[in-house]
């Protein structure tokens, strides 16, 4: 029996985090049925992690009818007759949340990308460094050739021809 499981799969505890509320209410949405959860290892399901699908539990807490009254922030001098804390959209947190974590990802692959560039162009550097150096030896390896061909040539002389100085003919 295999079940089609979500890519996106996140521990419960991540999960309560991401949208803000507690992991006993993410536990009571999966034992509703309101979200679907799965067990990190089915075979033991008794000892193994809930994982629940991070876009569903997104969806779900856009659409849940009690807004998370958020974190309590601190008191404004402990006077009494401080503004209760605002409720906020958890839709609209969340979404915040995952714009700045965006933003911090769009900038690390940024600086990514230049340490990249900057290697590329230290590699393209080497690459022309290497071509020279094989264009010289290449020349040097046609002047070796020549000499060895030189003295194939010598060799085949006879030997009083040998020892004569002199260019040979």
């Amino acid at each position: 029996m295999t079940d089609n499981r979500p890519g996106d799969l996140i521990p419960v505890n991540d999960a309560a985090r991401l949208v803000d509320r507690s992991v006993s209410s993410l536990r009571g949405w999966v034992r509703t049925g309101q979200i679907k959860g799965y067990r990190e290892d089915p075979a033991h399901p008794e000892n193994s992690r809930l994982l629940l699908s991070r876009s569903e539990i997104l969806q779900l807490a856009r659409e849940s009818k009690h807004p998370s009254p958020g974190r309590p922030s601190a008191p404004n001098n402990g006077s009494p007759t401080s503004p209760a804390p605002k409720l906020k959209d958890p839709g609209s947190a969340v979404l915040t949340a995952e714009l700045e974590g965006a933003r911090a990802l769009l900038e690390a692959l940024k600086s990514q990308v230049a340490l990249l560039e900057a290697r590329c162009r230290t590699l393209e550097e080497q690459v022309r460094t290497e071509r020279q150096r094989a264009e010289e030896w290449k020349g040097r390896a046609t002047v070796v050739e020549a000499e060895l061909n030189a003295l194939k040539d010598r060799l085949k002389l006879p030997l009083w021809r040998r020892l004569l100085p002199g260019p040979l003919r």
